[in-house]
């Protein structure tokens, strides 16, 4: 069971209360080994590669979806969809966002609503390889369907300019402007097929 993500507020409880129910537990990523007693626990700051690498091998990647705003508040984030896309299976907590996204407890997720339900499908799905293997492979259908980037901009030119996306002209070239700060590198070229884009100024 692994975690990639900071230590802050209901993480470091559910993550202290597997450790004490004897899971075999890891976490990734800055500020856990401040923690005296999750040191032991911690993986380490982990590049890109090697976070694709834990994803692969974990057989449940944790999702903690609770915002920095409260620990009752929670909502979508962008590992929902990256764990999907990696064709791995994911432990969420509840949000009512779900349904917005199309994500279906024991479906296409796993979701829990406290520490004794979230130790209970832990424990439940590292002993039932083929449900936990089928509920990964529909999560990465599902996306690919409904949330990649060329979803987005089908959403986008169907609902915001009332333009038929189907419609469009397969020759005529679309301009989209990429604004990012400075420092974030994003990984799009001109030659992806899964995209239709032109790089207009580096």
């Amino acid at each position: 069971v692994s975690f990639i993500g900071v230590p802050y507020g209901n993480r470091l409880s559910y993550i202290r209360f597997l450790i004490k129910n004897e899971v075999n537990v890891r976490v990734y990523g800055k500020g856990w080994d401040r923690f005296v007693d999750l040191r032991s626990y911690w993986g380490g700051f982990l590049t890109n590669d090697e976070m694709l690498q834990v994803i692969d091998r974990s057989k449940i990647n944790l999702n903690f979806l609770w915002t920095s705003a409260g620990k009752e508040h929670s909502t979508i984030k962008g590992r929902t969809l990256e764990l999907s896309a990696c064709r791995s299976f994911q432990l969420s907590n509840h949000t009512d966002e779900f349904h917005n996204y199309g994500f279906m407890d024991g479906d296409n997720i796993a979701v829990f609503h406290d520490q004794s339900e979230m130790l209970a499908k832990v424990q439940y799905y590292l002993t039932h390889d083929g449900e936990r293997e089928e509920i990964a492979k529909q999560a990465y259908k599902h996306v690919l369907q409904k949330h990649t980037w060329k979803q987005r901009f089908k959403n986008i030119f169907e609902q915001r300019t009332h333009v038929s996306y189907s419609s469009l002209s397969e020759t005529r070239k679309y301009r989209i402007i990429v604004i990012s700060k400075e420092g974030i590198q994003h990984k799009i070229t001109p030659d992806d097929e899964r995209l239709n884009v032109e790089i207009v100024d580096s």
